[in-house]
């Protein structure tokens, strides 16, 4: 009886074995596109951790005063 099930539904069995396959086929495509924003956002907040780093590293300087009006010398 299942034989003929599977005789009788061929066409249909050949049918969605395409379809899995074709999609099986897009997902192993698009697996880049997903995984690149997650890449990303990492990379982001290592930029911005370095841009929070270099804050810190020129708050941490003390006090910046200049020598003179008009002068382009600071002491630090």
């Amino acid at each position: 009886m299942y034989c003929l099930c599977i005789a009788c539904n061929f066409r249909s069995l050949q049918i969605s074995l395409a379809v899995i396959e074709t999609a099986a086929d897009y997902f192993a495509q698009t697996k880049r596109i997903l995984i690149m924003p997650v890449i990303f956002f990492f990379m982001a907040l290592i930029w911005f951790g370095l841009w929070v780093g270099g804050f810190m590293t020129v708050c941490s300087n003390g006090e910046i005063t200049a020598v003179g009006d008009g002068s382009q010398l600071k002491n630090v």
